[in-house]
């Protein structure tokens, strides 16, 4: 008997226990929910919401097992679906305490709540009629590294060029554009189409929206070769300066294709005066190529007195 006495003493401890916690969850105690809440009973294709009251905060009497079992439930009943069509105005409803509980008492009532209060003054949402906008698509924010000896062949284009944007008149009059997301690519060697979301604008503010949220944006990638032109310096509006050298080294990167093309007459130097010294200038050079370097960065020059 002594050998059994402490195990009966547990199984008694835990038999109390037992008793005790079904006790003190059969008890009502007040608990404090938050809701999340949805809005129905108005034109939702006409109309768009610039204002809401987006959480409802109530205080439910009701037992321990009720409140253990909202605290393993998803978020989905979280959610109070509330329509405002009877105190709706054409522009805004306003809920006030007596509205909520009429509303929603029979709905938590339903859910072992013996009493709820509402927390605040009660919910407001206001819309507007529901306009569109057509605004273009920036590229922003490239960060593109090429593989030895390619590039860029050309402005990256994107499509669709535009989106429509969909929300109230004072909403849509803050956006003027809509820009891409970051884009970052390495050792890109060929041009290609790639997908890139958009920056979601729409969503700082209330009740906007876009017909869509990602385009394609065209890389052009040409693979480019090294060539040098010796190329005349013109001065710019001047016959009566004389430059040393009168002729510099052009260094490009030429796309493969136009090799046989691009020659040193299509390549116009012209030397500026800067800061009391002569620079000189690459002014035009055909589509795709582009310049590297010239040789000499700077030109001696003399002023020929006389001569106009």
């Amino acid at each position: 008997m002594s050998r059994r006495s402490p195990i009966v003493l547990l199984l008694f401890a835990i038999a109390t226990f037992v008793v005790w916690l079904l006790a003190a969850m059969s008890d009502e105690a007040d608990y404090t929910y938050r809701y999340g809440v949805r809005y129905t009973g108005y034109d939702t294709l006409g109309c768009v919401c610039t204002y809401a009251d987006t959480e409802l905060v109530a205080i439910e009497t009701s037992t321990g097992f009720r409140a253990f079992r909202r605290s393993i439930e998803n978020d989905d009943h979280r959610v109070l679906a509330i329509d405002v069509e009877p105190y709706f105005d054409g522009a805004e409803a306003v809920l006030d305490q007596e509205a909520l509980h009429a509303q929603l008492d029979s709905l938590l009532l339903s859910q072992r709540v013996s009493k709820v209060a509402f927390v605040g003054n009660g919910l407001r949402i206001a819309v507007a009629p529901r306009e569109s906008k057509r605004v273009p698509v920036v590229v922003r924010d490239l960060d593109l590294a090429f593989a030895s000896q390619y590039g860029l062949g050309g402005n990256p284009t994107v499509r669709p060029d535009s989106v429509t944007l969909y929300g109230s008149a004072a909403a849509l009059e803050q956006v003027s554009e809509v820009s891409t997301a970051r884009l970052r690519l390495r050792g890109i060697d060929r041009s290609q189409l790639v997908k890139v979301p958009l920056r979601p604008v729409w969503d700082d503010y209330c009740g906007m929206c876009a017909d869509c949220s990602e385009v394609e944006i065209d890389l052009p990638v040409r693979r480019f070769v090294e060539r040098l032109f010796l190329a005349k310096v013109h001065c710019a509006g001047s016959d009566s300066v004389r430059l040393y050298p009168d002729q510099v080294k052009v260094h490009c990167w030429v796309p493969t294709e136009l090799y046989d093309e691009v020659q040193p007459a299509d390549i116009r130097v012209v030397a500026c005066a800067q800061d009391d010294k002569m620079i000189p200038k690459v002014v035009s050079f055909p589509s795709g190529v582009r310049i590297k370097q010239i040789q000499p960065s700077e030109l001696q020059y003399v002023i020929i007195k006389g001569e106009k």
